[in-house]
C-alpha cells in the first residue's frame, strides 16, 4: 500500500463567502475578473480559449485567442480577478489570424508551452515558456513552417518516447471569398513528431493520419485503452468532403489504421468539436460530437463498436450551431455533466442560440438545466474550456466569443460555478518521468465506496481548445478516495490508497507517495522572518506561498517557491496600533475599530481566507478619528469556521489581523 504522508502546515479548514453568493448555480464573471477581449474574425470560425498554468503557482491562468486581433494571456491573481501580461510574456503578435490553443511542456522542462493554430496566410505558431513569465517563438527553429487553414491541435506522445508529439487538423481550400460558397476541398492534417531539443518532423502521410477532411476538432484519445493514443477527427462538411474519422495507433508497429467505418464513427456531417468521458461508469470512454444540427453522442457499447445514443439520452441539441463541448461533474455528484457552446454561423441558423447545460441524472440520462444555471448566453460562443479557477473545489467554464463587428459589444465569458450544495472532490494533476511530463494521454480511475470512475488526461479537444491538465473527480458524499490508479501512457501503473477528499494532489511517476499542493497566503511583519526550504525570508509585506506538502507536518523544506505578490508599508508597533478587532476570536458582536490620523483618508477594509479569496467589506472616505466597522452589521460576509485575515489600509498604511471564527 502507498502511503501519504501528513502536511507540512496546520490546515485551516475556510468556508468563506461573498457577496456574490445565491440560488444560482454559475454567474458570469468575465468584466469583475478583469477579462476584456473577443475574438474578431470576419469569416466566424476562430475563437479558441484555454486554462494553462503558465507560471507554476497551482492556479490556472487564462489565454484567449484573438482572430485577427492580438492573442491575450490573463494571469490569475488568486483572488478572483486577472491580469493581462500578454505583452510582457512576449506574445504579442502582429499580421497573424489565429484560430485555436493548446498548452503541454513540449521539452519536457516542467514548464507549459504554448501551440497557436491560425489561418492558411501563416505558419502556425510555437511559444517555448522561458520559465520567467516569459515565451520565445520557436516555431521556425522548431519545424513549424507548414501552412494550412489550421483550426484544431491535440498534443499527445503517439510513439511512447517521452516527448509531446502535436497533431493539427486543417480546414478547407477556396478559390474565392466567401469561403463556404467556393471550398474545392479539404486540406491534409499535420502530425508534428517531437524529435527532441525542441525540434519537430511532420509525418502525417508517413503515419497515415493526413486525412484529407475539412477537419474542425481532434483529441489524442486511448480509445482501446492499450496504452497508447489513438486519434478522433471531427470533420465539418462530411457530407460532401470526407466523414468524421476514428485512427487507431498500431504501436509498437509503425502507423495508424482507419477504424471509423467499423467502429461506426465516421458520420457525415457538419461536425465541429468533440467531448471525452465515460457517462455510463462503465470504464470505457465515450464521445460527443458537436455539429450543425443534431449532435451525436457515441456509446462505446462492446470493444470499439459505438452506437449513437443522443436521442436516449436527450442530448441531440437541434436549436443551433454548436462548438466547444466538454463533459465535467459541476456538482460534484459522481455522474458527468456536459456542456455545449452555441453560436450562429453564416446567417443560415437562427441567431441568439443559447449555450447547453446538461445535467447527468446518474440513470444514463441527461436534463437540460441551462436556464435555470443561468448559462444560457446568447452570445455567438466558438472554443471552450474547463478548470477551476480558484480552487474551491467546482468546476468552471471558459467561453470563446467570436464576432465580425468591432462594435457589437462582445466579450469572452466566464462562469463561475457558485452552487451552494457542493459536495466532495479530489482534484489530480500527474507528473511524468518517462511519460510525457503532463501525463497527456493517462486515465486515472478513481474508486470510492464501490463506484469507480475514469478520467483521461487531456491535451487539447472541444473545438480550438484545451482544458486544465489535471483532472477533477466528483465524490457525492464520499470523503476517502479508497484507491487510486494511474495508468500511464505507455503502459506503466501506479496505486495510491486512502486519499482524503477535498484536496489537490500531484502524482510523479513511480513515486509511492503522493503530494498534496497547496496555496496560502502569508504575510510577514516588520521584525519578523520566516523559514522557507532553507532561506529565510525578512522583508515585510504579503506573499504569495505555493506548498508542495510531502513530508511531514513540521518540515518546511519542500516549498517549491515564495512569490511576492506585493509589498506593503505594514505598521506593526503596538504602541502606535491603529486597527484593533475585539472579541477575538470572532463572535457577531465584534468590532474592528481604526483611527484616521489625516483630515480625510481612502479607507479599504478587506477580509481573506488562506487561499486568497477575499471579501470587501469596507471602502470609502473617512474624516480625522476614531471609527468602528460593526461586523454583525455587514451582509456580504458569511460566518463560518475559520482563520481570516483582515486588511485594514488607511491612506499609505496597512494593518493586518488575524481573526478567528470558532
Amino acid at each position: 500500500m502507498k502511503k501519504k504522508y501528513v502536511i507540512v502546515y496546520v490546515v485551516f479548514y475556510v468556508a468563506f463567502g461573498t457577496s456574490f453568493v445565491n440560488a444560482q448555480e454559475f454567474k458570469e464573471i468575465s468584466e469583475a475578473a478583469g477579462i476584456s477581449t473577443f475574438c474578431y474574425d470576419n469569416r466566424l470560425m476562430s475563437g479558441g480559449v484555454a486554462f494553462i498554468d503558465y507560471n507554476n503557482d497551482n492556479y490556472q491562468d487564462i489565454f484567449v485567442i484573438g482572430g485577427e486581433f492580438s492573442n491575450a494571456l490573463y494571469k490569475n491573481n488568486w483572488d478572483g480577478t486577472f491580469t493581462d501580461v500578454s505583452s510582457e510574456a512576449g506574445l504579442i503578435m502582429s499580421g497573424v489570424v489565429s484560430m485555436g490553443v493548446t498548452a503541454g511542456d513540449i521539452d519536457n522542462d516542467g514548464d507549459d508551452d504554448i501551440f497557436i493554430t491560425t489561418n492558411e496566410d501563416s505558419p502556425n505558431l510555437l511559444f517555448e515558456n522561458n520559465g520567467n513569465g516569459t515565451f520565445s517563438n520557436i516555431s521556425k527553429l522548431a519545424g513549424i513552417t507548414h501552412t494550412a487553414w489550421s483550426s484544431s491541435a491535440t498534443l499527445g506522445d503517439f510513439n511512447l518516447d517521452g516527448l509531446l508529439d502535436i497533431y493539427v487538423v486543417n480546414y478547407v481550400d477556396f478559390v474565392n471569398p466567401p469561403f463556404d460558397l467556393n471550398i474545392s476541398g479539404g486540406q491534409s492534417n499535420f502530425l508534428y513528431q517531437n524529435l527532441g531539443n525542441n525540434l519537430f518532423k511532420e509525418v502525417a502521410t508517413e503515419m497515415g493520419v493526413a486525412d484529407i477532411g475539412c477537419g474542425l476538432a481532434t483529441a489524442f484519445t486511448d480509445c482501446d485503452a492499450d496504452g497508447d493514443l489513438d486519434i478522433v477527427v471531427a470533420n465539418d462538411f462530411g457530407y460532401k468532403f470526407q466523414p468524421n474519422e476514428l485512427y487507431i495507433n498500431q504501436y509498437p508497429q509503425q502507423g495508424f489504421r482507419k477504424l471509423g467505418e467499423e467502429a461506426q464513427v465516421d458520420a457525415q456531417i457538419n461536425a465541429m468539436g468533440v467531448a471525452i468521458g465515460d457517462y455510463d461508469k462503465d470504464l470505457d470512454l465515450d464521445y460527443y460530437i458537436t455539429n450543425m444540427g443534431a449532435n451525436p453522442f457515441y456509446e462505446n457499447i462492446d470493444s470499439m463498436i459505438y452506437q449513437d445514443v443522443s436521442k436516449d439520452k436527450d442530448l441531440v441539441v437541434l436549436d443551433g450551431t454548436s462548438w466547444g463541448t466538454v463533459f465535467f461533474d459541476y456538482d460534484n455528484d459522481t455522474n458527468l455533466d456536459l456542456f455545449v457552446a452555441n453560436g450562429e454561423i453564416f446567417k443560415l441558423t437562427t441567431q441568439n442560440q443559447k449555450n447547453k447545460l446538461f445535467r447527468g441524472m446518474g440513470n444514463g440520462l441527461f436534463e437540460d438545466i441551462s436556464e435555470e444555471t443561468k448559462v444560457d448566453n446568447p452570445e455567438n460562443c466558438r472554443g471552450l474550456s474547463c478548470a477551476d479557477i480558484d480552487n474551491d473545489g467546482d468546476l468552471d467554464i471558459l467561453l470563446g466569443v467570436v464576432s465580425n463587428d468591432t462594435g457589437s459589444g462582445a466579450n469572452t465569458l466566464l462562469y463561475e460555478n457558485v452552487l451552494q450544495d457542493q459536495k466532495h472532490h479530489l482534484k489530480v494533476k500527474l507528473q511524468g518521468v518517462s511519460s510525457n511530463h503532463n501525463g497527456y494521454g493517462s486515465r486515472i480511475t478513481m474508486i470510492t465506496n464501490g463506484e469507480q470512475l475514469i478520467r483521461e488526461v487531456d491535451g487539447g479537444s472541444s473545438y480550438l481548445s484545451s482544458h486544465a491538465n489535471s483532472v477533477h473527480f466528483g465524490l457525492g458524499q464520499n470523503t476517502i478516495v479508497d484507491k487510486l490508479i494511474v495508468d500511464w501512457v505507455g503502459g506503466e501503473q501506479d496505486v495510491y490508497t486512502n486519499i482524503p477528499a477535498d484536496i489537490s494532489i500531484k502524482i510523479i511517476q513511480g513515486k509511492s507517495n503522493w503530494i498534496e499542493l497547496r496555496n496560502e497566503i502569508i504575510t510577514i511583519k516588520e521584525g519578523e522572518n520566516i523559514n522557507l526550504g532553507g532561506k529565510v525570508y525578512s522583508n515585510e509585506g504579503i506573499y504569495k506561498h505555493i506548498v508542495l506538502d510531502e513530508q511531514g507536518r513540521d518540515s518546511l523544506q519542500v516549498v517549491t517557491r515564495l512569490l511576492i505578490d506585493k509589498e506593503a508599508n505594514v505598521d506593526t508597533d503596538p504602541n502606535n496600533q491603529k486597527a484593533l478587532l475585539y472579541p477575538n476570536p470572532i463572535s457577531k458582536k465584534s468590532l474592528l475599530k481604526y483611527h484616521v490620523n489625516a483630515e480625510e483618508s481612502q479607507v479599504d477594509i478587506t477580509a481573506s481566507d488562506l487561499v486568497g479569496r477575499t471579501t470587501l467589506l469596507y471602502s470609502g472616505m473617512k474624516q480625522r478619528g476614531d471609527h468602528i466597522l460593526n461586523l454583525n452589521n455587514l451582509t456580504n460576509f458569511i460566518w463560518s469556521s475559520g482563520v481570516y485575515f483582515f486588511i485594514v489600509k488607511i491612506g499609505d498604511k496597512q494593518y493586518n489581523i488575524k481573526g478567528l471564527v470558532p
